[in-house]
């Protein structure tokens, strides 16, 4: 699990969790923190499908994306998600 590594590292301090909220009805926060022996911090994305956020989000901010180094991926993931 990522939390024992970066508890192992000294990086759990600095670390936050952001799960899809489908998880939101499972154990997965308590096993985190188990794992990270710590009260790390655990947020949900919105809704039941989270990609769907992340894709409104990008598209809403399409000068930001131009101008980063995320825009290439952006394009990937586009036509991947426009070819399956």
């Amino acid at each position: 699990m990522h939390a024992t590594a970066f508890r192992k590292f000294g990086q759990i301090g600095n670390f936050v969790f952001v799960l899809d909220g489908d998880k939101r009805d499972s154990d997965i926060e308590t096993k985190i923190r188990a794992h990270a022996m710590h009260e790390a911090p655990v947020f949900y994305l919105p809704g039941e499908a989270p990609e769907l956020l992340v894709w409104e989000r990008l598209r809403a901010d399409a000068a930001g994306c131009a101008a980063s180094d995320i825009q290439p991926l952006v394009r990937e993931a586009a036509l991947v998600r426009w070819r399956s």
